[in-house]
């Protein structure tokens, strides 16, 4: 049986707080990261980091995805993040 302060913890840790997009700026220090997809898509995308965060264990990014390619209609997009777990 789990005690009712370990699950507010786990609670806490696990919430996501909400962030306007007006209250987004753009980072100084960390410039944007290009990620040049295949040329042949016409598909950019410029992840930007932001100046601040809610928390210490938290990014906050924007992702802008461009098409340059007018004669591909893009349906069904979906970008995948994956993170390596530091130990």
């Amino acid at each position: 049986m789990k005690n009712s302060s370990s699950s507010k913890s786990l609670e806490s840790e696990l919430s996501f707080p909400i962030i306007s997009l007006e209250s987004i700026r753009p980072s100084s220090i960390n410039p944007s990261i290009n990620i040049k997809l295949t040329h042949q898509t016409g598909l950019h995308c410029v992840l930007h980091i932001a100046r601040d965060s809610p928390r210490p264990d938290i990014i906050v990014s924007v992702l802008t995805v461009t098409n340059t390619n007018t004669s591909n209609t893009i349906n069904n997009f979906h970008f995948q993040v994956a993170v390596p777990k530091v130990t």
